[in-house]
């Protein structure tokens, strides 16, 4: 199971039926690559490359130049494997050994006070960047050329490198995991579905903690607690605490939040030019709000061992197009982005649109280069569990769901919550 095995635990134990598969990045013609990132203009619907030629392409282009004028591909191949080589002893140098989750602080910041595209050529660990162009960029946990080389040392963990680490879809989602974990405990807990949280208090030594909230018709409610947990984005939400402490708002309110936006499009549309089960764009992560992936969840749930489709690929097809932000929602502009996505729709040879609908959210809340030299990260676990409180979920951790679990492993392991007298 690899680092995945925190998942696939809960898996096994609450929901066994939702079959995992393997996202085939490595079959021939399963993943293609359009554009300026495998030296075609950006305009151009057809020409492509699937990922194994495309990451031969990458390897070969970011290789020594001894290398580049007629290299085999099993030089290409021993050269990569000398860069992982590398790339894991540095890491080792920098944190030394952890399992993964959080990294422990870094033993020296000038060494990775940088974006990780400058940590990788520093290095010279060029020949990487194809597979972390798709492993980091295009999952959305930041554009190599500006997000800190801190986050891509956090994601690209040597277990990443060195275990099974293929990428894993559920045949029924993910969701129907969550609801089936909620489902199991139904009994031993209160879920109030559809509310707004408006205000929490965590009390005093004679006073519960309250949350207010206002129900689905309007009207508010207010209920008292032992504990919180508060799981929501706090780079947006923090402020719904009302007694939040001169130590707490530094951390959570110091200006040192940032995240990142993705807009994804359910639509469905004739056969493209390249009707695969995913479609990117790598080059245009850099330019916020370009399409940069489209994803067709039928092929990709179908696939086999062949891409030859058939008739598969023919007549109307649904698919999911993903536009990304280096920035925060708020900050997106919607009718531009719109504009945007039917003008990349239409660079892409995709004809009759109709769209399905469509999920706008803040994505990656992290700290800026500023925030973690800090040590914010480290200083929210320190204060865990004090003032009735917990903070979890990705804003305190990383976006991954793999990073939320473990996270909420070790958690249990470290707060112990106990009930007060009033």
């Amino acid at each position: 199971n690899g680092v995945y095995g925190p998942i696939f635990d809960l898996l096994n134990e609450y929901d066994p039926t939702n079959e995992k598969f393997v996202w085939a990045l490595n079959a021939p013609g399963y993943v293609k690559l359009l554009g300026e990132s495998i030296g075609a203009t950006d305009a151009d619907p057809v020409s492509n490359l699937d990922y194994p030629h495309y990451y031969i392409r990458s390897i070969a282009m970011n290789a020594p130049p001894e290398l580049q004028r007629n290299a085999s591909v099993t030089q290409l191949q021993d050269l990569v494997r000398f860069q992982i080589g590398r790339y894991i002893g540095l890491h080792y140098a920098i944190f030394g050994k952890y399992s993964y989750g959080v990294p422990p602080p870094p033993k020296d910041w000038s060494l990775i006070d940088m974006t990780a595209l400058e940590y990788l050529k520093k290095n010279n660990l060029t020949a990487l960047e194809g597979a972390l162009r798709f492993s980091q960029q295009q999952q959305g946990y930041g554009v190599l050329e500006t997000i800190p080389a801190f986050y891509m040392l956090w994601w690209v963990h040597p277990d990443q490198l060195l275990k099974s680490s293929n990428v894993y879809s559920l045949r029924k989602g993910f969701q129907r995991l969550w609801t089936a974990v909620h489902a199991a405990h139904k009994n031993q807990y209160k879920t109030i579905f559809q509310a707004n949280v408006t205000s929490v208090s965590r009390g005093n030594k004679w006073n519960k903690p309250r949350v207010t909230y206002q129900t689905r018709w309007g009207d508010l409610d207010t209920i008292e607690a032992d504990h919180v947990v508060m799981a929501v984005d706090l780079s947006l939400y923090a402020g719904l605490v009302e007694d939040l402490s001169n130590e707490e708002k530094q951390l959570f309110q110091g200006g040192d939040y940032t995240a990142s936006a993705f807009l994804t499009t359910l639509y469905e549309s004739d056969a493209s030019p390249v009707e695969t089960a995913s479609v990117g764009w790598f080059g245009r992560m850099q330019e916020n709000g370009r399409v940069s992936a489209v994803r067709n969840s039928k092929l990709s749930y179908l696939f086999t061992n062949s891409t030859d489709w058939g008739d598969l690929a023919k007549g109307r097809q649904t698919n999911l197009a993903y536009q990304y932000y280096s920035h925060p929602l708020d900050k997106v502009n919607s009718t531009a982005s719109k504009a945007q996505l039917d003008a990349d729709l239409k660079l892409a040879g995709i004809k009759n649109v109709e769209v399905t609908t469509q999920l706008h959210t803040n994505y990656f809340p992290r700290f800026t280069p500023a925030g973690l030299k800090k040590g914010l990260l480290w200083k929210i676990w320190d204060i865990q569990g004090q003032r009735k409180t917990t903070w979890i979920g990705s804003s305190v951790s990383f976006e991954s769901v793999l990073d939320v679990v473990v996270y909420n492993n070790n958690l249990i392991q470290y707060v112990n919550v106990t009930v007060p007298r009033y």
